[in-house]
């Protein structure tokens, strides 16, 4: 519940030293550690740069090729997570492909994960970005998600691999463009 709690309290525009205090006092009084309330406080603060991540994007704002890293990782997780619903739900293994995705190929937490896998978009994500962007916006998109997944040492499995596809043939990715776009991942990983 603190983590809720300093969820909430960080994801206001401005921080509140008063309440700041008072939620660590609240924790001191419940017996936490200064150590656990510095976790709790991360955790918290984790979820909260989710929220104003995703209240930046629904606002719209920013061109979502314009957005930085930490927001577009935070849209494509809404897009997979859109991709993952099936009448409205996300069954718990699309949730555990969702939650190894993010954590591994993008360093979301699985606490942070689930503000992403929760929020449900007044009008859907992909649908959105499908028609403000153009193909080149989305291309680079595209290579965003590659660049993130290959530089990291965990590869993605089967069914992963299939979300990822899924979210590109929502997009109007084809497997070739998704192909080229990975070469361009891969030469801006390993510049000759």
């Amino acid at each position: 519940i603190f983590i809720y709690i300093w969820e909430r309290v960080l994801s206001s525009v401005e921080e509140d030293p008063t309440e700041t205090e008072m939620v660590e006092a609240m924790q001191l009084n419940f017996g936490f550690e200064p150590a656990s309330i510095n976790e709790t406080k991360k955790q918290g603060n984790d979820r909260a740069k989710i929220n104003k991540s995703i209240k930046i994007i629904e606002s719209g704002g920013i061109a979502y090729n314009k957005l930085k890293a930490f927001e577009k990782t935070v849209l494509i997780g809404l897009m997979l997570a859109e991709c993952s619903r099936v009448d409205g739900e996300i069954s718990s293994e699309n949730q555990a492909r969702m939650r190894s995705i993010l954590s591994n190929q993008f360093g979301i937490s699985a606490n942070a994960t689930s503000v992403i896998l929760e929020k449900e978009m007044e009008q859907p994500i992909t649908k959105k970005v499908e028609q403000v962007e153009v193909y080149r916006e989305k291309y680079d998109l595209v290579a965003f998600v590659w660049e993130k997944i290959l530089s990291t040492e965990d590869s993605l499995n089967d069914d992963e691999m299939e979300l990822i596809r899924k979210w590109l043939r929502r997009i109007d990715i084809s497997d070739v463009e998704s192909q080229g776009a990975r070469r361009d991942a891969l030469d801006a990983l390993n510049p000759q």
